[in-house]
C-alpha cells in the first residue's frame, strides 16, 4: 500500500518510515499537517493516513476532520501519539479517527494495525462497488417502470385509439369510393362543360384535401404511438412547453369526452423548458387522463391546463372541475402503488414525481376553492448552462 505519514519529529519519522518500507509499503513522509493535507487533497492520495497529534501549523486532529469532511473514498486514519488517557482517546475517535499507535512505537503492534487497515480499506472498496452495482440496477429498474407505466397507459387509452385511427379511415374509403364512382362518370365525358361536370370539378378538391386531413391525422396517431411507446435513452433538450401540451392533449383526445370542455392557457412567451419532451408529456398525459376519469360522469366537465414563468421555473398545472381530492389523501398520492380506481397499477403519479424530481422540479397537488383538484409541477426554464449542467450529472 501507499502509507502518508505525518511526523515532525525527525527521529520517529525515520523509524516510522523504515518499518512501513520493511513491510513492502510505499511511504509519502511529511513533516506537519499542512504538508500532510496538501497531499491527501490530490487525486489517488494515499487511503492510508498516519498522523501525530501534535504537530506545528496544524495538528492531527485537524487533519482528521478535514478528511472526514471531505468525502470521497474512504481514507483510514491512524493516529500517533504519546498520549494514553482516556478523555484523549475519546477526543480522538470523535473527530474521526480509526485506530491508535502509541509511543515508543512497537514494530509488531504497527504491522498488525496496517493489516487491519488493509482489510478495512479492502471491504471498503467491495461494499462501494456493490453500491454502484446496486444504483445501476435500481436506475434500470426505474426505467422500465417508467416503460412499464407508458405500456399501461396505451392498454387503457387503446380502445379509444383504434376509434380515433377508425375514424379517418372510414372518411378516407367514403372519399375514395365517392371519387372512384365520379371517375367512371367523367372519364367518358371529360370533354363536355355541363352542369354534372361542374359538381364533379368543384367537389373533387374538397375530396382531396378531406383524404390528405384523414392521412395527416393517422400518420400522427401512429407516429404518438410508436414515439410514445418506444424504449430509449432519454435525452434532455431544450423544448417548448405548449408542443407537449399539444401532443398530449391529442394523445388522449378519446378521454376527452363531449361533456368536457379544454381550456388551455399557456403564454406564448414562455421561454423553453430543458428536459426530455417524452417524459414530461408522459406526465402530461397520467395527469390529462386522471382528471378525464373523475369528470366522465359529470354533466359539463372542465379541464383547464395553464403554464406560466415563475422566476427561473415554468410552472404548469392541471385542473378539474370534479369532487376534489380527500384531504387525508394529499400527502400520499405520490406513493408508488396507491391508487383511488379500481383498476391500474398506483405507479402514474409515483413515477410522474419521480420524472419531475428528476428534471430539477417539484410536483404537487391541492383543492380548489369552489370545488376540483389541481395537480402542478415546475421545470426549470432553459438556459446556456443547463445542458453542461446535465453532461455534469
Amino acid at each position: 500500500m501507499r502509507i502518508l505519514i505525518a511526523e515532525d519529529g525527525l527521529t520517529a519519522r525515520l523509524i516510522l518510515t523504515g518499518l512501513l518500507h520493511k513491510f513492502g509499503h510505499e511511504v509519502i513522509a511529511t513533516t506537519n499537517g499542512a504538508e500532510a493535507w496538501e497531499i491527501i487533497q490530490q487525486p489517488d492520495s494515499p487511503r492510508v493516513v498516519i498522523l501525530d497529534w501534535m504537530m506545528p501549523e496544524m495538528d492531527g486532529t485537524d487533519v482528521c476532520k478535514k478528511i472526514r469532511a471531505m468525502g470521497g473514498p474512504y481514507t483510514y486514519v491512524i493516529m500517533q501519539s504519546a498520549k494514553t488517557e482516556k478523555k484523549d482517546i475519546d477526543m480522538g475517535f470523535s473527530v474521526g479517527v480509526d485506530d491508535y499507535l502509541t509511543k515508543p512505537l512497537d514494530s509488531e503492534i504497527l504491522r498488525h494495525k496496517i493489516h487491519v487497515a488493509e482489510r478495512v480499506l479492502k471491504y471498503e472498496t467491495k461494499l462501494s462497488l456493490y453500491a454502484k452495482e446496486m444504483e445501476s440496477l435500481a436506475n434500470e429498474r426505474a426505467r422500465q417502470l417508467i416503460h412499464t407505466d407508458r405500456l399501461a397507459t396505451l392498454g387503457t387509452l387503446s380502445a379509444g385509439v383504434a376509434h380515433e385511427i377508425n375514424n379517418p379511415l372510414t372518411f378516407i374509403a367514403g372519399n375514395a369510393q365517392t371519387m372512384e364512382r365520379a371517375w367512371n362518370q367523367v372519364a367518358p365525358q371529360l370533354q363536355e362543360q355541363n352542369e354534372q361536370m361542374a359538381f364533379i370539378l368543384e367537389e373533387f378538391p374538397k375530396m382531396l384535401t378531406g383524404i390528405h386531413t384523414g392521412v395527416n391525422r393517422i400518420s400522427k396517431i401512429v407516429s404518438g404511438l410508436k414515439r410514445f411507446a418506444r424504449q430509449e435513452k432519454y435525452i434532455k433538450h431544450p423544448f417548448e412547453i405548449s408542443t407537449a401540451i399539444t401532443t398530449s392533449l391529442e394523445f388522449c383526445h378519446s378521454k376527452l369526452k363531449a361533456n368536457i370542455q379544454v381550456e388551455r392557457s399557456p403564454d406564448d412567451s414562455l421561454p423553453q423548458v430543458f428536459g426530455d419532451i417524452q417524459q414530461i408529456e408522459q406526465v402530461l398525459i397520467n395527469l390529462i387522463m386522471n382528471a378525464a376519469d373523475i369528470m366522465k360522469s359529470l354533466p359539463a366537465g372542465h379541464l383547464g391546463i395553464k403554464a406560466i414563468q415563475e422566476g427561473a421555473m415554468i410552472r404548469i398545472s392541471v385542473q378539474d372541475n370534479g369532487p376534489g381530492l380527500p384531504h387525508k389523501l394529499l400527502n400520499t398520492l405520490v406513493n408508488p402503488f396507491f391508487t383511488t380506481k379500481s383498476e391500474g397499477t398506483g405507479l402514474g403519479l409515483s413515477i410522474s414525481n419521480g420524472i419531475i424530481e428528476e428534471h430539477g422540479g417539484q410536483f404537487s397537488a391541492h383543492n380548489i376553492p369552489g370545488g376540483g383538484a389541481c395537480f402542478e409541477f415546475t421545470l426549470p426554464k432553459y438556459t446556456n448552462q443547463s445542458e453542461s449542467l446535465s453532461e455534469g450529472l
